[in-house]
């Protein structure tokens, strides 16, 4: 008989080195904009950093809620 574990199923290795190539060039932007010498740069990079990191939690958040629907996911916290 198939148990479902505590924390639930665990994303595909594919999703999460996506998801850490993302946030490693998330904070290399944030580091060029900490290195630029322009304010013009500045903004850019942080811009794509912000971008990049968001993009990425989104993604998380929606793993996250698509194996909650399917019964897969880690269970709710007790209210």
């Amino acid at each position: 008989m198939h148990q479902h574990s505590e924390r639930g199923t665990r994303p595909d290795r594919s999703a999460v080195t996506g998801w850490l190539a993302t946030l490693l060039c998330g904070a290399l932007a944030f580091l060029n904009a900490a290195t630029a010498r322009e304010d013009v740069y500045r903004v850019v990079f942080v811009v794509v950093g912000v971008v990049l990191v968001m993009g990425c939690v989104v993604a998380m958040l929606r793993w996250r809620r698509r194996a909650r629907a399917d019964g897969t996911g880690a269970p709710r916290p007790p209210a």
